[in-house]
């Protein structure tokens, strides 16, 4: 099972749909499945992290979703595959933060001729 981000070709918007990449290589808009399937839209198909945040029980219903009649296909030629994750998130090691502070100062202390 491979996850794509698409969008479709006549989206004037560009919206972007978190799907599964079939075997003939048409895209399974997860989203669209899981509301035709239950008639409400869920926010765990809303992008690629979220989808991957839900772990095994995400995993199951899409593997449930993309063989029900219920799956949402696009033909191959409608849709353009986008970059998985749009807006990566943005982490920060506060560790290698302190130990540059630590190195920056006694750097600093060396230039200067100062003992730390």
């Amino acid at each position: 099972m491979k996850f794509i981000t698409f969008v479709l070709k006549s989206d004037p918007n560009q919206t972007p749909r978190t799907g599964v990449w079939d075997k003939d290589g048409s895209a399974i808009d997860l989203q669209a499945s899981y509301l035709v399937a239950n008639g409400n839209t869920t926010e765990q198909f809303t992008d690629m992290i979220k989808l991957i945040e839900g772990g095994d029980d995400t995993r199951k219903l899409i593997e449930e979703l993309i063989v029900s009649p219920y799956a949402v296909k696009f033909a191959p030629d409608t849709f353009r595959i986008k970059s998985p994750i749009l807006r990566p998130p943005n982490y920060k090691d506060t560790m290698c933060h302190e130990k540059h502070l630590i190195q920056a100062a006694k750097t600093f202390y060396k230039i200067a001729g100062r003992r730390h």
